[in-house]
């Protein structure tokens, strides 16, 4: 495959994607708060990579509390 084609089937990709989230995320920020959404999403995130860290790096976080 060349690379003209790999970059073509990327962007079809990143633009089906982007519709299919423009779609569904739409219906969703006018049911909701954005600021309810901002603290769901911060708080996930936040959840997901101290989770991460504690799996992959536990002396980090073990440095962290030993300040």
């Amino acid at each position: 495959m060349t690379p003209g084609a790999t970059g073509v089937i990327w962007a079809l990709g990143f633009v089906i994607l982007e519709a299919i989230q423009f779609v569904f995320f739409g219906n969703v920020f006018q049911r909701i708060s954005s600021f309810q959404f901002g603290f769901f999403v911060f708080a996930l995130t936040t959840v997901a990579f101290v989770s991460w860290s504690a799996l992959c790096r536990p002396d980090q976080l073990l440095s962290l509390i030993h300040i």
